[in-house]
């Protein structure tokens, strides 16, 4: 009877069945028309603006299209698992490298590597992505010319969720600079479980109401206050430390290690430490991690480390470019310290030396603009919110994302100009230094071969007179 009474009503309903069935076989040929179009698109690239993107997707097909159609180059990518873009799109960090050139120097006595990051901080890959399809593509009119037994590496958008969603931190609001160098965990000196100061300004900016005018303003107030006790160099330096406690706040450093960062390693382990062997006697690895925010307004503001600016100045960049690192880092963590670990196989007895570099692009001065990343995190954590003004989030997200990545042309050509300068400079003299190095072990051969037979002739001649 059950049976019966279903042919039954299918009967009945089969018209209108039939035509709802057709129009969803429609719709759905029509959006995965729609997917196809996307990752099927062509990109040209005539000038230099064509190598920015306005979304997340557009920038993963161009660094995409241009390492597959590369000769030389292998592309490969990594689903952030469980999460998808604003757009509906599949998130991914990519990866190019140079196989054919890692292959000949695999057993090489010396393999060298050019690394890049973009990214890490999300938003703000959008200003790292287009000098990286640029060096990629490598055009004649840029003339970047990697140095002698190098080859590149370019990580692309590793924070793929902030880049979409236009935040700084990733889906779980971590700052994955100080999650991929380990910030998170205490060491001496590097106390981040007791920064009681960073979590006190947290709860009393009343996140969860900080929509209201009047928050606002308690906020505005108690942060003064705040100021007037502690003084701006120790809130700063509370802040450039992070916090372990405040999931939703400023400066989250994580419990654990995230997605990034194990994707990260488990990249470098293939491309870095697996294209050494027992053969390779010399690597220099190059890494430099790009960023935007801070320094003059479309210029590079590039951070070193006190130990190596010496070697920047006389190496890689015009002095003008070259700066103190403004953000200190762990005792023996200091920044890209994992990369150690992952750029020569186990038991290597090579000489291996690392010069990390973090590259800002400047935008606007932060003061203008530190409230709206509060106000983001209104956004993101408490949707439901009933009394909050519709355009409130919409207008907040905007000024992030402005903030961090621009839509001025003349930034945009800035940028772009500055950092075709500065990798340029920084190929150029980065061959300089693997060219001086040899010079320097065959001028040291030379001399030891010198003074042994300075020993034998002293030797005979002894021999003789005696």
């Amino acid at each position: 009877m059950y049976f019966s009474r279903c042919i039954t009503n299918k009967l009945l309903v089969s018209a209108t069945t039939f035509s709802a069935t057709c129009m969803a076989i429609l719709m759905a040929l029509i959006m995965l028309s729609s997917v196809t179009t996307a990752n099927s698109q062509t990109y040209s690239f005539n000038k230099d603006m064509d190598y920015f993107s306005s979304n997340y997707v557009e920038a993963y097909q161009k660094f995409k299209q241009v390492c597959e159609a590369t000769g030389g180059y292998k592309y490969s990518e990594y689903e952030l698992p469980s999460i998808l873009g604003l757009q509906g799109e599949k998130l991914y960090m990519s990866a190019c490298f140079h196989e054919e050139r890692a292959n000949m120097l695999k057993n090489s006595a010396e393999s060298n590597v050019f690394l890049t990051f973009s990214g890490v901080h999300g938003q703000e890959g959008f200003a790292g992505s287009p000098i990286q399809i640029a060096m990629i593509k490598n055009d004649t009119k840029y003339q970047f010319n990697l140095p002698e037994n190098t080859y590149p590496i370019h990580i692309h958008m590793l924070n793929p969720y902030g880049a979409s969603y236009a935040t700084k931190e990733n889906e779980n609001n971590v700052d994955m600079l100080k999650n991929l160098n380990e910030h998170y965990i205490d060491v001496p000196g590097w106390e981040i479980s007791k920064n009681v100061l960073l979590e006190q300004f947290i709860d009393n900016m009343n996140i969860s109401y900080i929509h209201l005018e009047s928050v606002q303003a308690q906020a505005v107030n108690y942060f003064n206050t705040l100021l007037a006790k502690v003084g701006l160099p120790a809130f700063t330096q509370s802040s450039v430390l992070g916090q372990i406690h405040r999931k939703i706040g400023i400066a989250y450093a994580g419990t654990t290690e995230e997605w990034t960062a194990k994707q990260v390693k488990i990249i470098l382990n293939q491309l870095l430490k697996g294209y050494s062997s027992e053969y390779t006697k010399s690597r220099k690895v190059l890494y430099i991690d790009l960023h935007t925010a801070v320094g003059e307004y479309g210029n590079v503001y590039a951070m070193f480390d006190p130990e190596w600016i010496p070697f920047a100045k006389q190496y890689l960049l015009k002095n003008e470019y070259i700066h103190d690192n403004l953000f200190p880092f762990p005792n023996g963590k200091y920044f890209g310290h994992f990369i150690k670990e992952l750029a020569l196989m186990s038991g290597s007895k090579a000489n291996l030396t690392i010069v990390p570099t973090a590259w800002e692009i400047g935008t606007f001065p932060q003061d203008a603009y530190q409230n709206y990343f509060l106000f983001q995190l209104n956004c993101r954590f408490y949707q439901n919110i009933t009394d909050r003004n519709p355009n409130f989030c919409p207008f907040v997200n905007s000024k992030v994302g402005e903030y961090f990545y621009p839509q001025d042309d003349n930034w945009k050509s800035w940028a772009f100009g500055n950092l075709t300068i500065a990798m340029r400079s920084s190929m150029n003299g980065m061959n300089q230094w693997i060219l001086e190095e040899k010079w320097r072990v065959a001028s040291l051969a030379n001399c030891n071969i010198m003074q042994s037979f300075m020993v034998i002739v002293m030797i005979i001649c002894l021999i003789v007179l005696l």
